[in-house]
């Protein structure tokens, strides 16, 4: 013969086990209210289904009324702890409404009417309304990853099985007369042992969603280090107006461009830029509109380049350009480095069309560029960006809009 009573203390003890597991998930993660929720719920299940098994021992009204109250309320707050995991509002107060309502029923037909049947449907259906309402939300769940929304759905037609099950026992009650559910019956048995089950898979998925939680709370974590060391780096080698690399990234990508050079061969070249008339512009039309200007300049120096070769802003209105794997002999290096030069003083030197706003009628300017140009094949960075800028002070000197070369010490094949 099947003892029950034995299954609902086996079942008890499975409960305290769980929400012992949780409160410890709850120690290690006190910032998810849910584990919180399924703590207290799992507590207050494994004291009623204490109190339920006892009955005997514990008075009939005692183990009815206190029991079973105290699994509605440890359920209810179970139910809640999905819901809110699940990103939705948690019904609170509609949830301690039902538990109120049944237990005054209960209250009513113990001390009453002794209707085990009614009785049965009203510890039925309560929860199964909210175990309902639940499943819904674990299916159609909100803010959450993916990973986690694959298990609560998992969760969610668990609670739809739970639900079933409840309803086969409801039926089960109704067709026969007296306590039926503490009778040596298999089918009962098969009922308990389906809760014991349900109670030991859902435990271990809700230690998974704690854990996961943990996992996306570090993930999130982890993001936002990165986008720091992120804004950090561009901080450290970007200009933060033309989002050019600075000077400091300048210079690392001409060594780059120096040690290239050597192992191939090859040559490189260094073009030195100053915008002739940005000045006026800034001290008549306003620091705004110059930045407009300076962005604009940094956006056609980038579309005349390779993706191998380096644009930088190094100043105010000057900009360095780095070019590299160019020919194996001077006089083509100096022929194709004055080819890009030319090309970047005509883009330069079309018109600008700067507008702050849909309010202003936008401004059109005319800003050329004086560029000076130094080979490099072999020497030091340092060496390269002087006769650059010795180069540009030439051409300013003739007449500015235009791209000199710098011969004074012409640079030695490799």
């Amino acid at each position: 013969m099947l003892d029950i009573r034995t299954l609902l203390i086996g079942l008890a003890l499975l409960w305290v086990v769980r929400a012992a597991a949780l409160v410890l998930a709850y120690r290690l993660q006190k910032h998810y209210a849910p584990i919180r929720y399924w703590a207290i719920g799992s507590s207050l299940v494994a004291i009623g289904f204490l109190v339920v098994a006892l009955r005997g021992p514990i008075p009939l009204a005692v183990s009815v009324l206190l029991g079973h109250g105290l699994v509605l309320c440890g359920w209810a707050s179970i139910d809640l702890g999905l819901v809110r995991a699940a990103g939705w509002r948690p019904p609170q107060q509609a949830f301690a409404w039902l538990v109120v309502l049944t237990s005054l029923g209960l209250a009513w037909f113990v001390l009453g009417v002794d209707d085990y049947q009614t009785r049965t449907v009203l510890i039925t259906v309560t929860p199964g309304i909210m175990d309902v309402y639940a499943a819904y939300c674990c299916l159609r769940p909100r803010q959450a990853s993916a990973a986690r929304h694959a298990v609560l759905r998992w969760i969610g037609w668990m609670q739809v099985g739970i639900t079933l099950a409840n309803g086969i026992k409801l039926w089960f009650v109704l067709q026969h007369s007296g306590p039926v559910l503490f009778a040596a019956d298999w089918r009962n048995a098969l009922f308990y042992l389906y809760v014991i089950a349900y109670a030991a898979l859902q435990t271990a998925l809700l230690i998974l969603l704690a854990a996961q939680r943990i996992e996306d709370r570090l993930g999130v974590s982890i993001r936002a280090q990165a986008r720091a060391q992120e804004t950090v780096r561009r901080l450290a080698y970007f200009d933060p107006l033309t989002q050019l690399p600075n000077r400091r990234l300048l210079d690392d990508r001409l060594q780059q461009a120096l040690s290239l050079a050597r192992r191939n061969r090859q040559c490189g070249a260094v073009l030195m830029l100053d915008l002739d008339n940005f000045k006026p512009l800034n001290d008549s039309q306003g620091h705004a509109v110059g930045d407009l200007l300076l962005q604009e300049v940094a956006h056609r120096l980038t579309a005349c380049l390779r993706a191998a070769d380096t644009a930088s802003r190094v100043g105010g209105d000057e900009f360095v350009v780095v070019l590299s794997g160019l020919s194996a002999t001077i006089p083509e290096s100096e022929s194709q480095a004055l080819a890009v030069a030319e090309k970047i003083r005509l883009a330069l030197g079309a018109t600008y069309t700067l507008s702050i706003g849909t309010q202003v009628e936008p401004i059109e300017h005319r800003c050329t560029a004086s560029i000076g140009v130094a080979l490099f094949c072999t020497g030091s960075a340092g060496d390269a960006l002087k006769q650059a800028d010795q180069a540009m002070y030439q051409a300013k000197a003739a007449g500015r809009n235009r791209v000199e070369l710098f011969r004074s010490a012409a640079p030695q094949a490799a």
